[in-house]
This record gives C-alpha cells, structure tokens and sequence, in this order.
C-alpha cells in the first residue's frame, strides 16, 4: 500500500516548486504497530467448595475486533506483517459479593486454558492468591503460558490467511478452579457471585509505503 503522508501537504507544495531545480521522489517504508485490548465476559457463581469450571466461547469476537483495527486504520489482512497476543488480562466488572467474616475479600486463584477448533485445551495463563474485594478500574495483567499463546498465535495467523471473510476458527476459554482455589470457601449463605472480563493485548505489525519528495537529493 502506497501512500503520501497528508501531514507534509505544505512541504510537498514547497518541495515541488523546489523540484523545478531537480530532486526525486523517494519512497520511504516504515513499520506501524497497533495494539489493542479485545475482551470478553465471564460468570461465575458459587455456593459450595466443590466450583464448577467457567467457560466462554470467542467465536467471533477476536477476529470482528481484528476487521474493525483493521478497517480503522484503512488498511487490509494483506497489510498485516505479523499479529500475535502479547498479554492476558483479568478484570472484575461486577462483584464480588461479600465473603463471609471475617475475611475483608475473597481471596482466588484460577488457570486459564485455550483450544481452538475442538483441539487440545492449552493453558495459557494463571494466576494465584488474588486479592478480589471490588470492582476492577483497569485490567490487570496475569502470567501467561508459552504454549497456550502459540495455540492462540496460530489461530490469528490462520485468520489472516483465510480468504473466506467469516469463516474464522472458533476460540474457546476455560476459566479452571480446583477445591481450595477460593478463601474463605462459599456457601450457600455467603456465595461468590461475580463477572469478570478476560482480556487479549493484541500486537499488529503493518508496513507503509509513502512517496516523499527529497529535496536535497545525494544529500
């Protein structure tokens, strides 16, 4: 892709009158990243120590959020030097509600894991003894697993070779708590009632063309 970069519209005036002496027109690559957070929810609720895993199926909305970067920024999958996912996040929307005394917030651990398409699940983050006792301002990130991310990896780079809009590959999460992962332990009279969003950072690399006038050329 081939553009003139509209924030030197003066100086490509003063270089053309300039260029009646003689320059050229230079073309200039330059790399361009984008990074954004694409998000989605989780419910859970619990009333007794044996929890029940959570699971959220992406299906579409990693890729829709990826034609919408895409569309914003004019540019196309053909654009796209390299995608990946460079974190994980977790933010508490709604909730907790309150533990039982006299502990001052729920205190959780979970495992997060990934497969795409019916494949293998892939643990691709974790996170221990987080603190929970309000909604979260901002995402927070967690430690990430190197396989889950090169199973996610792989997914976004099938996207981008994929001529089919909307035929994307189907992306499942599995928020995974095992006995003892919530403190103190929910009962019935005191359930840890929440919903919290799993977050992707996104990397994408794009490479510009621009025709620039160089007035000083041999310089």
């Amino acid at each position: 892709m081939k553009k003139t970069l509209p924030l030197l519209g003066a100086l490509m005036l003063v270089s053309l009158l300039v260029c009646l002496n003689g320059c050229i027109l230079q073309t200039r690559t330059i790399t361009i990243t984008v990074t954004d957070l694409i998000c989605t929810g989780f419910e859970e609720e619990h009333d007794d120590e044996n929890y029940t895993d959570a699971t959220i199926t992406f299906d579409d909305v990693v890729f829709e959020e990826m034609d919408e970067i895409l569309a914003d920024n004019d540019m196309t999958k053909d654009d796209v030097e390299q995608v990946s996912v460079i974190g994980v996040y977790h933010q508490v929307v709604t909730g907790p509600t309150p533990p039982p005394a006299p502990a001052t917030g729920w205190t959780v651990s979970a495992r997060l894991w990934v497969e795409v398409d019916g494949g293998e699940p892939t643990l691709i983050a974790s996170y221990r003894d987080i603190v929970l006792t309000v909604p979260m301002v901002e995402p927070a990130r967690i430690t990430t697993n190197d396989a889950g991310l090169a199973v996610l990896n792989a997914a976004l780079e099938d996207y981008l070779s994929e001529d089919n809009p909307g035929n994307y590959p189907t992306i499942v999460f599995h928020a995974d708590r095992e006995t003892g992962d919530i403190s103190p332990s929910p009962t019935e009279e005191s359930p840890l009632i929440m919903t919290w969003n799993g977050c992707l950072s996104i990397r994408a690399d794009f490479t510009e063309e621009f025709d620039i006038y160089d007035m000083f050329p041999g310089n």
